[in-house]
């Protein structure tokens, strides 16, 4: 346990490190303060019936949620995900007529943001005499909460990576050497600096997810499925953290190959941007990359899916754990030996 509260204190004193813990909670907490008017919802709307019917509909969602727009079907994906509209409302041909029936209205919603619009908007689509009016209601994930969490993701790869160029400062600093000398030996030290890594990774998504909770208002189950998530991932960082250690001697070249590894994974998996936006021939290439199988699971638990949906891609996720855990400096006879006795310069 002392050497990992050793590991602890290293990493807190740097300063990188407490940016790495705080960037995602501030940037969402500060998303959150700056928007203008929480209680207006701008919506837009696709009215193919263009009766009065649909028009009193329309003005009903105007005075009870805030501003709406006509728009063309086309364009709703690109409103939801610019935040121009946080709505939409497809009112079908032959909704006047539904009126006058049992059945339920044959409207269509698509949210963003967060259940509690789709909770409003269902409220002002319902006539007095007829509860239960939707015909269905989609909760799309947040834009924010998405672009959030997926730099989160590289947060940890870098996190894991500052982890790595501990244990290379170690080796060069002979510190490596007279564990190895220890009873405990090169595993204890490994499992002692990974626990580290690992509070400091749990820490980091309580952090963000709490963050998440205050401006987004998510459900605690779906809070504790993202929560699950990210502790994946986490432990793959990890792993990988260790498997440059093994494979690279100074904590240049483990800092050169984590760079090459780690920029292209982000990039890949959502973390710069959106993987939406990329070609679809991209979007094939990147469910290479573990990066794009957490933004996967991340976007199904943000619209609602659950951890089962979504298990060959956490199959996924812990064979790569498990094959980079394989690769780790236990591995390596030679770990310990130093081309110089010289000790490292600080």
């Amino acid at each position: 346990m002392n050497m990992t509260i050793v590991a602890l204190r290293r990493a807190v004193r740097r300063s990188t490190t407490l940016v790495l813990l705080a960037a995602i909670p501030l940037y969402l907490l500060g998303l959150w303060a700056i928007e203008p008017d929480r209680s207006a919802v701008p919506g837009g709307i696709v009215d193919h019936d263009r009766t009065e019917s649909s028009e009193a509909l329309i003005d009903r969602l105007a005075r009870n949620l805030g501003p709406v727009r006509l728009v063309n079907t086309n364009d709703i994906t690109v409103g939801l995900i610019s935040a121009e509209i946080h709505y939409a409302v497809v009112i079908p041909s032959g909704f006047s007529a539904a009126l006058h029936t049992d059945a339920p209205l044959p409207v269509e919603v698509v949210a963003v943001r967060s259940e509690e619009i789709l909770r409003r908007v269902a409220e002002a689509l319902q006539p007095e005499s007829s509860p239960g009016a939707v015909e269905s209601a989609v909760a799309l994930p947040a834009a924010s909460a998405v672009r959030a969490l997926g730099i989160l993701l590289l947060l940890m790869m870098i996190l894991a990576w500052l982890n790595a160029l501990d244990i290379c400062d170690d080796r060069h600093r002979l510190i490596l050497n007279r564990m190895l000398c220890a009873p405990k030996g090169l595993r204890s030290y490994t499992a002692h600096y990974l626990t580290a890594l690992g509070l400091l990774s749990t820490a980091q998504a309580l952090l963000a997810l709490t963050a998440l909770a205050l401006t987004h208002r998510l459900p605690p189950d779906r809070l504790a499925r993202l929560m699950v998530v990210l502790l994946l991932f986490a432990a793959l960082s990890a792993a990988l953290s260790v498997a440059i250690v093994a494979r690279t001697r100074r904590a240049r070249s483990a800092s050169l190959v984590a760079s090459f590894i780690v920029v292209p994974a982000a990039m890949l998996g959502g973390s710069f941007w959106p993987r939406e936006m990329m070609p679809a021939l991209l979007q094939r290439v990147s469910l290479l990359v573990p990066t794009a199988w957490a933004d996967e699971m991340i976007h199904h638990v943000l619209a609602g899916g659950r951890l089962s949906h979504i298990a060959v891609f956490a199959g996924m996720m812990v064979l790569a754990t498990l094959g980079l855990v394989l690769l780790g400096p236990w591995t390596r006879r030679d770990i310990g030996r130093m081309p110089s006795t010289r000790p490292f310069a600080s």
